[in-house]
């Protein structure tokens, strides 16, 4: 599978303990920080396995944003008043 321009073994992946393959891949990515590169190989390594990322599948953290409340229909009763 081709993620990010490098291409992984899935076979390998499925194979190793996750620890030990982040450290073997550890090489890629090295415009990352040390922390950077070890968040992106875990959720490579997830996804590899089967769990899905949306970090790995959109290359973009998953939004912090809140999503806008659903709008609601408000009904109104008209009242009369009595004099």
């Amino acid at each position: 599978m081709k993620i990010d321009g490098v291409s992984f073994n899935e076979a390998f992946a499925k194979s190793s303990e996750k620890k030990a393959w982040i450290e073997r891949h550890f090489g890629f990515f090295g415009h990352l920080s040390e922390a950077d590169r070890r968040k992106h190989l875990s959720a490579i390594y997830d996804r590899l396995n089967g769990k899905t990322n949306k970090t790995v599948e959109t290359g973009r953290a998953p939004s912090t944003q809140p999503t806008a409340p659903t709008p609601t229909v408000e009904t109104r009763h008209a009242t009369s008043v009595q004099d």
